[in-house]
């Protein structure tokens, strides 16, 4: 009877995290949540007479995971722009290109690292620099294009805030195309 408690108390605990963990939004709070989330599992994993799944949860789930989720988003503080237009459209304080990019940036607290003459390179796993936006003259030679990975997060962010802006058009592309 007492070790029913202990696993239905388990299973709330565990329904509680996952609840708290999918509402969050600070990255180091979601390891942590993520941590705790397995060591409750490997309780119950203990409970339910499987030490070894235990154990396995515990060095996993509880150790190795959170650790490489918090030296990933330590290592995202940089956002990496391939200016290929090279007219001033991202580097001169004034336009509204660099405005739009230095107001991102600061808001979501990266460093912005603009790259010329298109340099970078956005496709590809073992790619030499992680590029998260090219800037390209739009067809015609009017107006810009922003061109992003469509699974990035910042670019869906950046999409709303470049809305206000005119002459911007924001493009999504997929990881494996490459345009140059």
């Amino acid at each position: 009877m007492e070790m029913a408690v202990i696993g239905n108390s388990l299973q709330i605990f565990i329904i509680v995290i996952l609840v708290v963990l999918v509402a969050s939004n600070d990255g180091i709070f979601i390891a942590i949540l993520f941590s705790l989330f397995s060591l409750f599992a490997s309780l119950l994993f203990f409970i339910n007479h499987a030490p070894d799944v235990a154990i396995a949860e515990i060095a996993v789930g509880s150790a190795i995971m959170p650790l490489i989720l918090i030296i990933s988003i330590s290592k995202q503080k940089e956002f990496l722009v391939d200016d290929r237009v090279g007219d001033g459209f991202v580097t001169n304080e004034g336009s509204d290109g660099y405005k739009l990019l230095m107001a991102f940036t600061k808001h979501y607290n990266l460093n912005l690292k603009i790259c010329k003459n298109g340099i970078c390179d956005i496709s590809g796993v073992l790619r030499k620099d992680h590029v998260d936006l090219i800037v390209e003259k739009a067809d015609g030679g009017k107006g810009y294009l922003l061109k992003g990975k469509k699974s990035s997060i910042l670019m869906n962010r950046l999409k709303m805030e470049a809305k206000e802006v005119s002459g911007i058009s924001i493009v999504s592309i997929e990881e494996r195309e490459e345009y140059d």
